[in-house]
């Protein structure tokens, strides 16, 4: 089963999406400095139940950029765009790091727009993340300028951007400037979604505390959570079965 790939005009950038499967909606969304391809080899499952929406955030992937700053309220408004262009009125949505982030925007700002939603990895503020990290964002020098993130995903970076191999300074420096400065939703806020929410997290999560992501469960009015052994922030990849299970559990149950 290959994806099918696009390119739709949404606000001031051109999305890359890929879709994949047939069925009711399912848009997937992956984390800050990665792309779509994260969730490479980890998605038939899901596409025998739904059509899997795989869009690249503005300036990741193959998606273009432009001169805004990231936020969230940005990314989550392309989304938006993007569902338009397929007339897809609502749809179920699974969301890791900062893509589960931007489904906390839609959640809160667009209601009605998803309908049931898994969180894997993300955190509703910044003070949610683990003091180690956040002081490592906090460093300048090291952080913005730093070309060791991750040798895997500046290469995958500089393969894929449109803005080219040399954009990747910019690009880095404008992911740790969002990381530094949000998200910031109230408790108000989160207690204020309504639908179905799966919160997941790996037992040895590196960069959102692990009581932030209690938290955030206990606030949600219908929230459940999944605390999965023996995984990090990159909970879907190290343990697939698992996660995979008990994500189409709850995206297949019906409503109570």
């Amino acid at each position: 089963m290959k994806p099918r790939g696009q390119y739709v005009q949404v606000n001031d950038i051109k999305m890359y999406y890929e879709t994949l499967g047939e069925g009711p909606p399912l848009l997937v969304l992956h984390g800050g400095t990665v792309s779509s391809e994260c969730w490479s080899g980890h998605l038939e499952p899901f596409a025998r139940h739904f059509q899997v929406i795989l869009p690249d955030s503005r300036g990741h992937g193959r998606s273009t950029d432009s001169d805004q700053p990231f936020s969230y309220a940005v990314m989550a408004s392309d989304v938006i765009e993007l569902l338009k262009h397929l007339q897809i009125q609502n749809t179920d949505l699974c969301g890791w790091s900062d893509g589960g982030i931007i489904g906390l925007h839609l959640a809160i700002h667009h209601p009605g727009v998803i309908k049931k939603q898994i969180l894997v990895g993300a955190n509703f503020d910044v003070h949610g993340l683990i003091p180690a990290f956040r002081g490592w964002l906090g460093k300048p020098t090291e952080s913005e300028e730093s070309g060791c993130w991750s040798p895997e995903i500046v290469e995958s970076y500089q393969r894929l951007s449109p803005q080219g191999p040399e954009s990747w300074g910019r690009f880095f420096k404008k992911v740790i400037t969002l990381w530094r400065t949000s998200p910031h939703y109230s408790e108000r806020e989160i207690s204020s979604i309504t639908i179905p929410t799966l919160v997941v997290a790996g037992d040895h999560e590196q960069f959102v505390d692990i009581s932030h992501t209690v938290k955030l469960f206990q606030l949600l009015k219908r929230g459940e959570l999944c605390i999965i052994p023996n995984a990090d922030h990159r909970v879907f990849a190290r343990r697939p079965d698992l996660f995979n299970e008990v994500a189409l559990e709850f995206l297949l149950r019906e409503a109570r």
